[in-house]
């Protein structure tokens, strides 16, 4: 009993460990991403990016160590995790002309794009299949300091940009995507309080951005996950009141979204929604015309193996990434990259089908998670960037706590 008490113990701290590494790498992604986009001086000073995913990394070795016992290959999800960091590692490190003269930025672009997120979700998975009920109510409280500490972040820095984003210029704030991806996370909080405190710090956050793209990904997420929770999950012999569950909340959520940019935005948000047809989504459309259409003209070598990370830059009419996940892949990672990534999509609804047969209570959670992943995959980009980090947490804790309630050990 007290080897077991010990070592729930030292899970409990490496989860802890891990989680705190984490909120710094989410602040310091988006003081840098602000920093980036603007001369300003950005308030805070945290550390650099690589250092923390170094440590975090070094973290999640640490604990195979100590628990070399515990199987991770049981996931279909770690084939994808593995494969796809090899394969962005390799091209990366081979097919990167504008790196191969600076193998520092080299070494940390690999880290950044294709390690961070391999770790991230083993350690998660492995800590959540074996330790997974003893860590919840920790966890529970992780995703709220998550929560408000990148809330934070996101609104100290955002009075820079916000002048920027009421003038037109909203592709600036794209890094308020950093708070909407985590949604899946705030849907499995035990606390409705919290639960909904969390969701609409998500929901500030891409709603002060202007995005299109991400309003439209939440409130379908959002559709998404009350559509299962009530109709799947926990539906009754009353198909009025299963409509009544879905819509209400739905119709609550799109008069706040209303009232909330009549009085903060002037209008700006629908004004940005109806001009879609007109701007062609910021050019998205012209770019992703353009690249499909190219495809054809690529070598064998471009299309078997790609033109390296952000590859497709070098091919897009207004040297912009193709903003379509399928696109970058191929561009980036040719056809064997995109065979993953299509993969990724197999194994996801496979995953979220079981779960719904199941009536596990965490088929919303993450329904929401795909309806975000399949919409902002085709208007921009998630897996060749930091956000995609959510998602192997995301993973990692809902792969890990359904092999725990299964008791799938090996």
């Amino acid at each position: 009993m007290d080897l077991t008490i010990k070592k729930t113990t030292t899970v409990r701290l490496f989860l802890l460990i891990v989680s705190v590494f984490y909120v710094l790498f989410a602040c310091d992604h988006v003081k840098e991403h602000l920093q980036f986009l603007t001369d300003e001086q950005v308030g805070g000073a945290l550390t650099k990016t690589l250092l923390i995913i170094g440590a975090m990394i070094a973290v999640s070795i640490l604990y195979f160590i100590i628990f070399s016992e515990q199987q991770i290959k049981t996931s279909v999800f770690f084939k994808f995790f593995f494969t796809w960091t090899i394969i962005v590692s390799i091209n990366i490190w081979l097919n990167t002309p504008s790196l191969q003269s600076n193998p520092n930025l080299m070494i940390s672009l690999i880290i950044k794009q294709a390690l961070i997120h391999f770790f991230l979700f083993v350690f998660f998975y492995a800590a959540f299949k074996y330790y997974g009920t003893s860590l919840w109510k920790l966890f529970n409280y992780i995703i709220v300091g998550w929560y408000i500490i990148i809330a934070i972040a996101y609104f100290v820095n955002y009075s820079i940009l916000s002048a920027l984003a009421l003038d037109g210029s909203t592709n600036v704030l794209g890094v308020s995507y950093i708070l909407l991806y985590p949604l899946p996370l705030a849907f499995v909080l035990k606390n409705r309080f919290w639960k909904y405190f969390c969701v609409l710090i998500g929901a500030i956050a891409i709603l002060s951005s202007v995005k299109r793209g991400g309003i439209l990904a939440f409130t379908f997420a959002m559709l998404a996950y009350y559509f299962v929770h009530n109709v799947c999950i926990k539906k009754t012999n009353h198909p009025i009141k299963n409509l009544l569950s879905v819509i209400l909340p739905i119709a609550i959520l799109l008069v706040s979204v209303v009232i909330f940019d009549q009085k903060a935005n002037d209008g700006l948000i629908f004004e940005r929604i109806n001009s879609i047809s007109e701007d062609d989504g910021s050019g998205r459309g012209e770019v992703v015309d353009y690249l499909i259409n190219y495809i054809p003209q690529l070598s064998i070598k471009e299309l078997i193996i790609g033109s390296g990370f952000e590859g497709s830059v070098n091919f897009s009419p207004l040297e912009l990434t193709a903003h379509n996940d399928f696109l970058e892949a191929l561009y980036d990672y040719g056809l064997i990259g995109l065979i993953v990534y299509i993969y990724f999509y197999v194994i996801l609804f496979k995953k979220l089908r079981f779960l719904i047969k199941q009536k596990s209570e965490y088929a919303a959670p993450l329904a929401a998670g795909v309806v975000l992943f399949c919409f902002l995959s085709m208007v921009s980009h998630i897996i060749i960037y930091a956000y995609f980090t959510w998602y192997a947490i995301i993973l990692g804790v809902i792969e890990g706590m359904d092999a725990n309630n299964s008791n799938e050990y090996e």
